[in-house]
């Protein structure tokens, strides 16, 4: 696997700008003496967030996003609403895209209309707007932020400010020689317990810490997301249980004694399996329909660890958790992707396993061979253990052609659509993109 992508990284200054004075916009109905100064305490604070920029794209796609925060408030009782006017430039254009804007409770009969927002607010007022870009090229770019407030006595000019924010986007590569920055091995550095839960699956399925976090952990770091279909927007990953910060593939040896001990021992008449289908002491076991003993072999696992934890109920979303392969290494007769679905997510394999969740059937495990195109439901001995924020798939070594297939873990969620209809409410990821083919465990 190329290790050496290199990945955009953000620099900005920052800027705040407070404390805006207006001469004579406000006297009120008792009038104006031409020589007074009179405070309407308009405030507009411009900030850029350099915190928020902790996203990377895996691949060619590789981005860095960072927020403009705008406030602006005022206490002054003015005669009439004032208009507001903020206008956002860039120069040079295309170093960076805006990606999209929020903004706070506005008052009634606001406008806020990106990038020029037209505000006609009743003071007091307090209205956030926020403004999300990504770096899309190296260079340095200036935005360009105009105020414009318009006065409630036409006899006294409109007040203007404009300020600017400068900011660099630049390729950056490991001083050491390392891994790129959007792929990282180890535990070392997990000082937040993100693979705490996987390591304890691992540990159970007898692999070592030393070979599950020196030898196949992987982190990633992925940031935007395509639908399978062209018809859908991309969107950005939702830093949640559908997007994948970790894997690691392992092929471990399990005997016939430790399959009794993980899926089904019983000893004096009470239950001793580790993982038991369903609720168990150390996570939750989906089995396929008819789970009969796990075969004694090597194993081939794999462990999904994403950003929150999964959860195990839900009474609105519906789950789809893929492991797919290309278990005979022969691509000539994978599935691949139709013309309405480019960027489906099992394209260019032949064996799936997927853990589905609906809110009216819970959980579920299918094995589907789609050689050829077709997809044929069969047998299957594997199993999917949710423990935390981590997927592991356990599958018999002998269900697979090769010693190491090559794969992608998938995650999607939607409300019963697949996200196609508007407003196209999905999350989801994939590992590697589509476009980057499979994973080969290098």
């Amino acid at each position: 696997m190329n290790r050496r992508a290199k990945k955009l990284v953000f620099t900005a200054s920052l800027l705040v700008l407070v404390g805006i004075m207006t001469s004579g916009g406000g006297c009120g109905s008792g009038g104006c003496d031409e020589d007074e100064e009179y405070e309407s305490f308009p405030e507009i604070t411009f900030t850029v967030s350099p915190e928020s920029v902790t996203r990377l794209a895996s691949g060619a796609d590789e981005l860095r996003r960072f927020h403009l925060d705008i406030e602006i408030t005022s206490t002054f009782n003015a005669v009439s609403p004032r208009a507001t006017t903020i206008l956002f430039t860039q120069d040079p254009e295309g170093i960076i895209s805006d990606y999209w804007t929020s903004h706070s409770d506005p008052p009634e009969d606001t406008e806020f209309t990106y990038p020029n927002i037209v505000a006609t607010l009743p003071e007091p007022f307090d209205v956030s707007y926020q403004v999300e870009y990504d770096c899309i090229a190296v260079g340095t770019t200036t935005i360009t932020v105009e105020w414009t407030l318009d006065s409630p006595d036409e006899d006294v000019t409109d007040h203007t400010n404009t300020d600017t924010v400068e900011v660099t986007c630049e390729l950056y590569s490991p001083p050491d020689g390392g891994p790129d920055a959007s792929t990282d091995e180890g535990c070392d550095d997990d000082v937040e317990g993100e693979t705490a839960a996987a390591l304890a699956v691992a540990l159970k399925l007898g692999i070592t810490e030393e070979e599950f976090c020196n030898s196949a952990l992987l982190r990633v770091v992925i940031n935007q997301i395509l639908h399978s279909s062209n018809s859908v927007p991309s969107k950005p990953t939702n830093d949640d249980q559908t997007e994948t910060q970790a894997i690691a593939p392992v092929s471990a040896p399990v005997s016939g004694s430790k399959a009794l001990e993980l899926f089904g021992a019983e000893i004096d008449g009470k239950d001793m399996t580790d993982f038991p289908c369903g609720d168990g002491p150390n996570g939750y076991t989906i089995c396929p329909p008819s789970a009969g003993t796990f075969p004694s072999g090597d194993a081939i696992i794999v462990f999904n660890v994403l950003v929150d934890d999964m959860p195990l109920d839900d009474s609105t979303n519906t789950y789809q958790y893929g492991f797919v392969f290309d278990e005979d290494g022969v691509t000539g007769n994978n599935y691949m992707a139709s013309v309405s679905y480019p960027n489906d997510f099992f394209d260019n394999t032949d064996t799936w396993y997927v853990a589905e969740y609906s809110p009216s059937g819970g959980w579920s495990l299918a094995a589907t061979d789609a050689t050829g195109g077709g997809m044929v439901t069969f047998t299957t001995d594997a199993r999917i253990i949710i423990a935390g924020n981590a997927m592991i798939l356990v599958v018999p070594a002998s269900e697979f052609t090769v010693e190491f297939p090559l794969f992608r873990v998938t995650n999607f969620r939607h409300t019963g659509d697949w996200g196609i209809n508007a407003p196209h409410d999905w999350d989801g990821c994939v590992y590697p993109a589509v476009a980057d083919g499979l994973h080969d465990w290098s």
